[in-house]
């Protein structure tokens, strides 16, 4: 059985008494309306790959924009806090982690009604499927044109693993999960874990004293608990004290990275 990262299936079943029907009836409208969609491939990214290989992840900084100043655009130039629409055409690692954790969601409040199967057609398409899969590697993730080819704060992109560990567990606990799949998700994890401890933008997102860091950290204890690489869980918690903590939060609770940006308040709980 799968760990559950942010709540316990025991939370789970008491919430379910209590449940607002107002936020039931939203979370079954988004559930019923990923099951008129296509599966989230990655492969679907209209975006050029450095590589030539359709399986690399790829996307550009959200808030990088063509340069006013060259005939070329380049290098992209920095507007912090404004997205430039023309990177949202990427087909984020957010579309499988967050449907999968829908789904699951609603099927534990109101039944099956398609949704186990959708949400293991989704898995298998992201992390399985020869013809659609991802390559377990971020290389290519917040580019920035005329600048890198990726970068470090594009691991940020996959911080959100947790609700898909979340949704496995929940289709496991109800007997849901296809096991083969599951067995193929995580070893794909095993493989992106090992890229993230050993690649230079794991490094870096490691270094970071920012909420990159404080994200890098979140995205390996999930994924270690996940594979069951407990040692790792206790190392990072372990050292988070001073590696986090201490290092981005003042003595008067200020957060000095977060507050230098546009969206200070957003970026300041982002962090916490």
């Amino acid at each position: 059985m799968s760990t559950f990262i942010t709540y316990t299936y025991e939370e789970l079943l008491a919430h379910k008494e209590k449940a607002p029907a107002a936020a039931l009836e939203k979370l079954r409208i988004s559930a019923d309306e990923i099951l008129t969609k296509p599966t989230a491939k990655v492969i679907d990214t209209k975006l050029p790959r450095p590589s030539g290989d359709i399986h690399d992840y790829v996307s550009i900084g959200p808030y990088w924009w063509p340069n006013p100043d060259t005939k070329d655009g380049l290098p992209w130039v920095n507007h912090d806090g404004k997205v430039n629409p023309d990177t949202t055409t990427a087909v984020h690692a957010g579309s499988c982690y967050g449907r999968v954790h829908t789904l699951a969601l609603a099927t534990f409040y109101f039944g099956d009604n398609g949704y186990s199967e959708y949400a293991n057609r989704q898995m298998y398409d992201w992390f399985i499927n020869p013809e659609t899969k991802m390559n377990p590697n971020a290389k290519y993730s917040q580019g920035l044109p005329g600048i890198c080819e990726g970068r470090s704060t594009g691991l940020i992109a996959f911080a959100g693993a947790y609700n898909l560990f979340n949704g496995i567990a929940i289709f496991e606990e109800l007997g849901l999960m296809d096991a083969e799949i599951l067995a193929g998700v995580k070893a794909w994890f095993v493989e992106f874990g090992d890229w993230i401890l050993t690649h230079e933008y794991g490094i870096g997102a490691d270094n970071s004293d920012n909420n990159h860091g404080s994200w890098h950290d979140a995205n390996l204890i999930a994924t270690a608990l996940f594979t069951g690489r407990d040692a790792l869980v206790k190392k990072i918690c372990k050292t988070a004290y001073w590696n986090r903590i201490a290092r981005q939060i003042t003595v008067a609770g200020e957060q000095p990275r977060e507050l230098a940006r546009t969206k200070a308040m957003s970026y300041t709980f982002f962090n916490l």
